[in-house]
């Protein structure tokens, strides 16, 4: 008795079904709209910008830039920009070509495995602080990050 049962309520429901008498479809979702991230100030960069290059890695930074390193008599001096990029946002930061990048965030980036370091602790900070050599005297700027 129970199979005849089971038949019966299942013909009905696609009796039901098949003459429309279905349960009405769900609303579709809202579409989720974000903003656009706000652009960072004139010579500032954005956290989520800092964060992006960091995720991408060190190499990915460094084919936006040419850079050479310095030695003075065998001993590491830095790192010379040799071609920046063009663009609005980096001609808005204070580094130029022919600067000597010495230290960031006042760690040295003489070895790979200190400026990987530095390089990794960039979107915590409040700011991208290099020191250097600008024809040849100290140069210190300071790059805002901002939420």
């Amino acid at each position: 008795m129970r199979a005849p049962l089971c038949l019966l309520v299942a013909s009905l429901a696609a009796a039901a079904v098949a003459c429309g008498e279905a349960p009405p479809p769900k609303a579709p979702a809202a579409p989720v709209v974000e903003a656009p991230p706000k652009p960072a100030p004139t010579g500032a960069v954005t956290r989520l910008e800092v964060e992006d290059v960091v995720h991408a890695g060190p190499g990915y930074f460094l084919r936006t830039l040419e850079t050479e390193p310095v030695l003075d008599h065998n001993t590491f001096r830095g790192f010379k920009l040799v071609t920046l990029p063009t663009t609005d946002r980096w001609k808005a930061i204070d580094l130029h070509n022919g600067d000597i990048v010495k230290k960031s965030n006042g760690a040295s980036i003489a070895m790979p495995d200190d400026a990987q370091a530095v390089f990794e602790k960039l979107p915590a900070g409040k700011s991208i602080v290099v020191e250097g050599e600008r024809a040849g005297k100290p140069f210190t700027t300071t790059i805002p990050i901002v939420d």
